[in-house]
């Protein structure tokens, strides 16, 4: 079996390695946005931005625009989202603060999470 890639966001580059989180529930966990997240993949796939309103192929630059844009917006709250039994990043989700109307967005997620139970 191949270990993971190391994960360049985690403190020693293990990808098993929890990386910074703020919220942790029992299945997945929540930390800020990070640079070297795939945005371009999961909000170019079909399966992932069912929830998000969107489904077209997104480019680098708008990957790019979209990170910068969203990691620094301080009217709405945007997390990366991790498998919380692997620490493997598998989309984004956002919050929008209270006296804006407090509410959360869809969540754009890799692959089929939460993974089938086995039989």
């Amino acid at each position: 079996m191949t270990p993971p890639a190391p994960d360049p966001g985690s403190r020693t580059g293990r990808a098993d390695e929890q990386p910074f989180v703020i919220i942790i529930g029992e299945a997945v966990a929540l930390g800020p946005l990070r640079r070297d997240l795939p945005y371009q993949r999961w909000f170019s796939a079909f399966e992932t931005t069912r929830t998000v309103g969107t489904s077209r192929p997104m480019t680098v630059e708008e990957a790019t625009v979209w990170y910068e844009r969203h990691a620094t917006n301080e009217r709405e709250a945007h997390f990366a989202l991790y498998e919380r039994a692997t620490w493997r990043p598998i989309g984004t989700t956002m919050w929008t603060w209270p006296h804006e109307g407090g509410s959360s967005a869809g969540s754009v997620k890799e692959g089929h999470y939460p993974p089938a139970a086995s039989s």
